[in-house]
């Protein structure tokens, strides 16, 4: 499990920017007249800016991938560790600006099957909902200069953490890429799942409610319940990261969202 390296990061204070992100598109609902399809579309960007920088993270990560002990490893990760004895693991740390910790070039192919690997899934995912929902029309959104705002909002936020738990700290030089990796692929695989269930159980009830009143009334109980399961699914996912990189007493969900290397960063 990644371990807490800053005390005052610890508690609701911490969580705190990560809540505000995430009331974005509660206010977007409630008050920018935003729909389902451009409610997916700001989760699809936010867990992909997600996915990219802690990617970019996984660069700089020192720490050896060890598979010993390990049920599941990512992928582009072998038996050794790594995805093979090429050429890229024959290269001495790059470094690409000076303020910043050197990139290991032995981390690419890791970082590349794992990005493959997570953009396959949200576009499915994605690709989903707006065929459904969105009649394969909510790119339509990112016209609307407030959408296009929370937009970057979201993806500033995910590189402002990194700074704030990653780089600040320098967790990079004891944590391996796959530590790195394991979280935004697991947040990835939990929430995108979560979300499709939920969209399917609302779907389900739906049917019987519209037999039960009228057309209007249906509409708005189908909406409320996904706007409200979303939102609870999302808050609840992103409470379990962040007490999985900073708590030393995680819940379950924290747990189930904690990378699975007890060796790469051990103290």
């Amino acid at each position: 499990m990644i371990r807490p390296r800053r005390s005052d990061a610890d508690g609701l204070a911490g969580f705190a920017p990560v809540l505000a992100t995430n009331l974005l598109p509660v206010a977007g609902v409630l008050w920018l007249g935003w729909n389902l399809s451009t409610l997916y579309l700001f989760y699809w960007v936010d867990l992909l800016a997600l996915l990219v920088v802690y990617a970019g993270c996984s660069l700089f990560a020192q720490g050896k991938i060890v598979t010993d002990g390990r049920r599941v490893r990512l992928p582009g990760i072998g038996e050794d560790g790594y995805a093979g004895e090429g050429w890229l693991d024959q290269l001495r740390p790059i470094t690409v600006h000076g303020r910043l910790p050197p990139v290991y070039p032995r981390n690419v192919g890791v970082v590349a099957m794992s990005l493959v690997f997570g953009l396959v899934f949200l576009t499915f995912g994605y690709g989903l909902l707006d065929t459904l929902l969105g009649g394969g029309r909510s790119m339509v959104a990112l016209q609307s200069p407030m959408v296009l705002g929370s937009l970057f909002v979201a993806a500033g936020s995910h590189v402002y953490e990194a700074h704030q738990r990653y780089f600040e700290p320098g967790r990079y030089e004891s944590l391996s890429p796959q530590t790195v990796l394991d979280v935004p692929l697991r947040v990835v695989a939990v929430l995108g799942s979560a979300m499709l269930l939920w969209m399917g159980i609302t779907l389900f009830s739906a049917f019987f409610i519209a037999t039960a009143v009228s057309s209007e009334a249906a509409t708005a109980a189908f909406l409320a319940m996904v706007y409200g399961g979303w939102f609870a699914i999302k808050i609840g996912v992103e409470w379990g990261r962040f007490s999985a990189e900073q708590s030393t007493d995680p819940g379950w969900l924290a747990r189930l969202m904690a990378p699975e290397d007890p060796h790469s960063d051990a103290e």
